[in-house]
């Protein structure tokens, strides 16, 4: 078969970085296209996940993550609800703090080892596939298109998915409910204020208040993480700006000291909508991330959940591509990994309890060594076996 390449994967968000390590350690010919010009350097989801934890560590990618990570916190929450991570069966009973831009910086950069490309500013726009492989239109940065071979295409360009569109995959589900919003921001100097270098991280607080949730996280290099979710902001247009009197109004509520926003970096808005695509595959053009699935990012589930698809198609299609196994492997990755994003959305379906009212009885504290409450960085324990 003539190809350009072998493999080429829309999108250079994590899921999309990973597949094509993942792709690349295996020898195959790979690409990947990308809308955006260059990195935002937007922190976006802020945590690995224990069972994403296992899969860097299987191809002994973990330790640099972890260098590059500002804490481990041994606790997390499933629908607002406080879990102890000491109770899974795993090497890893902790959630790895780390902003997704410095997850996808490293997956990038280990991507020049296997020769990889990542072309920036190239949007897929169109494409059809026949028996032996996809033909694809990219749009690149001087505007004019260009026509790419591929043997499989795999979409892995977020919630609003053009692989996904122009297969006509249906995406059921419902719209969000509970409108929240988040900003990293600069604070003014204050005397006493957050953002002293011994600073720890934290879990949020989501007990219920009828003020909504303020959360102040710090990022680093002065920079602080705002979580904000209220009666102002429910009931607008998820792609309206977040008002710097938004913020000023959230940080007012935050526990501690009085703080003063100097600037606000980047903001978006999110709901707890959640849907999830009928199939992941198509004849030879996949679906991965949040092209096949989206929920509420609390938790990180977007990252976490788009890292592991990858993984779990990775080795399948490297496998295919070479020969070494036949076409119906990747009937799997959709038998595996659908029932999981279906869980995760079924997971999330309430409203998130900063905003919903709850009883806040049998709430636990984080507990564990370290500064900071328990979240600082705790000793790297041995890998075990781990059932898949």
């Amino acid at each position: 078969m003539d190809t350009d390449v072998e493999v080429l994967i829309a999108g250079a968000g994590p899921t999309g970085l990973l597949l094509a390590n993942e792709l690349g350690l295996a020898g195959v010919r790979t690409a990947i296209v990308e809308r955006l010009s260059h990195r935002t350097g937007r922190s976006k989801a802020l945590n690995l996940q224990p069972r994403t934890a296992e899969v860097l560590d299987c191809r002994g990618r973990l330790e640099p993550v972890l260098d590059r990570s500002m804490a481990l916190l041994p606790s997390g929450h499933f629908a607002g609800l406080p879990l102890d991570y000491g109770a899974l069966d795993t090497a890893f009973p902790y959630q790895v703090g780390i902003p997704q831009a410095r997850v996808e910086e490293f997956l990038e950069e280990h991507l020049a080892a296997y020769g990889v490309p990542v072309l920036r500013g190239r949007e897929l726009r169109s494409f059809r596939q026949d028996a032996d492989g996809v033909t694809a239109t990219v749009l690149g940065p001087d505007g004019a298109e260009r026509t790419v071979r591929a043997g499989y295409l795999v979409g892995a360009d977020g919630g609003r998915s053009t692989v996904r569109h122009v297969l006509g995959v249906p995406f059921p589900g419902r719209d969000g409910r509970v409108g929240m919003a988040v900003a990293d921001i600069e604070l003014a100097a204050v005397e006493g204020a957050s953002g002293d270098p011994g600073e720890p991280w934290r879990l949020p607080d989501l007990r219920p208040d009828p003020a909504g949730v303020a959360f102040l996280l710090p990022l680093g290099d002065g920079v602080h993480r705002l979580l904000l979710g209220g009666p102002q902001q429910q009931g607008v247009d998820r792609d309206a700006p977040v008002t710097a009197d938004e913020v000023r109004a959230a940080l007012a509520r935050c526990p501690g000291p009085p703080r003063a926003l100097r600037a606000v970096r980047w903001a978006s808005r999110f709901t707890d909508a959640s849907r999830q695509a009928e199939r992941y595959t198509d004849g030879r053009v996949l679906l991965a991330g949040d092209a096949a699935h989206i929920h509420a990012p609390a938790g990180g589930q977007g990252l976490n959940l788009g890292m592991q698809d990858a993984f779990n198609l990775g080795w399948k299609l490297a496998a295919v591509v070479r020969g070494d196994a036949p076409d119906g492997l990747l009937a799997t990755y959709h038998a595996e990994r659908h029932p999981v994003g279906a869980a995760a959305g079924g997971a999330g379906a309430g409203r998130p309890a900063a905003v919903r009212p709850r009883s806040a009885a049998g709430r636990r504290p984080v507990s564990g060594g370290g500064r900071g409450g328990g979240l600082g960085r705790p000793p790297r324990p041995r890998a075990r076996g781990r059932r898949r």
